[in-house]
């Protein structure tokens, strides 16, 4: 059996490593939309970011029929 120490400082790389990872892509998301002009670039990556983490957490608990409706929903809003 693993010391419990142990397992927080695992817990602990595995979250700042995480962390840092969710960082990089908000960054990343802000940058390519600044590059492509979006006003208030900051705002759009935050707001995109947020909807890919709900997307992920939807995944993870069963409710990817969520995602594959609002998916449906977007594609015959773009065929109209």
């Amino acid at each position: 059996m693993r010391h419990p120490q142990h397992q927080h400082q695992r817990h602990s790389h595995t979250h700042r490593h995480a962390a840092a990872h969710k960082q990089d892509i908000r960054r990343l998301l802000h940058t390519r939309l600044a590059e492509a002009g979006v006003t208030d670039a900051q705002m759009a990556a935050d707001h995109l970011f947020l909807i890919g983490e709900g997307m992920i957490v939807a995944a993870q608990t069963g409710q990817g029929d969520a995602i594959a409706a609002v998916d449906n929903e977007q594609r015959l809003s773009l065929m109209t």
